[in-house]
């Protein structure tokens, strides 16, 4: 069985891009299990990363970009 891993690149402050990937793997295909980590407001673990098959990042509206250090979080999932 596939687990694809959605990485919420929006701290819970912004809009929230996850559910809608969720909504469409699961029209794509059912039996596709999914994980979603949020890496701006709780540490990702190897844990959560185990019995990963892929990864999608979604997009981000935080007016900053991955170099800068309040993206650290992001940058450590990647």
């Amino acid at each position: 069985m596939t687990t694809i891993l959605i990485v919420e690149s929006n701290p819970a402050s912004g809009i929230a891009a996850a559910p809608e990937f969720v909504d469409a793997l699961q029209l794509i295909d059912p039996s596709v299990k999914t994980r979603t980590v949020h890496p701006y407001d709780a540490e990702v673990t190897e844990a959560d990363l185990e019995g990963i098959d892929g990864a999608i990042f979604t997009g981000s509206g935080v007016d900053w970009s991955t170099d800068a250090p309040e993206a650290a979080p992001l940058r450590a999932v990647m």
